[in-house]
């Protein structure tokens, strides 16, 4: 017989709701990282741009000095 904690819920529903609620937090997280991942090149390539800049300028202080 199952247990019921709530007026007309058993036990089954519970874990029911549970496992949609824990499925539905798993589809938000997997979004948000889907959206984050579309930025990631454009990161990428700005930190390349800057690490290029800040070498020429190490350069160019090294041979005006």
């Amino acid at each position: 017989m199952d247990t019921v904690f709530e007026k007309g819920v058993t036990r089954e529903d519970q874990e029911m709701r549970k496992l949609q609620a824990e499925t539905y937090k798993l589809l938000i997280e997997s979004l948000k990282v889907n959206q984050e991942r579309r930025w990631h090149p454009f990161i990428v390539t700005t930190a390349f741009f800057a690490a290029g800049a800040a070498f020429i300028k190490v350069l160019d202080m090294f041979f005006k000095g």
